[in-house]
């Protein structure tokens, strides 16, 4: 009635056979039971990320398990084999969109069935406006390059247009900075 730890309880009868006289022995297995988890890479990098959580659900029961620094989401519960364990993606890691889709696992006793998912950076639109004249002037055709936030470049000599304005779409979610690389007619670079 009780398996030992890590085992799964057989199911069923064992019938024996008694005859006077002999021995009878018989064998009964126990199936050892599994995990599931979940690894979470970027889509392009595929470098694991950490902070997704995923909600996992199985036998009426549901828990949440967030990545770890690898990008491993192990559900804690030994399951027994062929347990049907379905997962969702709650909260997507800072920068990502969340997964869509739901996971479907079947555990195998022994092992541990994992599932990659792969995550898709957010993007944005950066968008600057340069005025002259305590805001009141636009200043068209001033050059500005791009930093992100550890002081790289992300991108060279974007100009603004007529009204004063420039717009950067399909950036990655982050920080940056602007730099004013050249000034206009009576107006010093800022």
């Amino acid at each position: 009635t009780k398996a030992p730890i890590g085992y799964t309880v057989t199911s069923g009868t064992t019938t024996l056979n008694v005859v006077g006289g002999k021995v009878v022995t018989a064998t009964v297995a126990n199936m050892p039971q599994g995990q599931v988890s979940i690894t979470k890479i970027d889509k392009l990098s595929k470098e694991p990320l950490a902070g997704a959580t995923f909600k996992f659900s199985y036998n009426n029961t549901s828990k949440e398990v967030t990545t770890d620094a690898k990008g491993i989401a192990l559900l804690p519960d030994k399951l027994d084999a062929g347990t049907k364990v379905t997962a969702v993606e709650t909260k997507a890691p800072t920068g990502y969109l969340l997964y869509k889709g739901s996971i479907d696992l079947t555990v195998v006793g022994g092992e541990t069935t994992t599932a990659n998912v792969a995550d898709a950076r957010d993007n944005g639109t950066l968008a600057l406006t340069k005025t002259g004249d305590l805001g009141h002037t636009a200043l068209p055709n001033i050059a500005f390059d791009i930093y992100n936030s550890d002081g790289t470049i992300y991108k060279n000599n974007v100009i603004t247009d007529n009204s004063g304005n420039f717009s950067l779409k399909g950036m990655p979610i982050g920080d940056y900075y602007a730099v004013e690389t050249n000034g206009s007619g009576g107006y010093y670079s800022s």
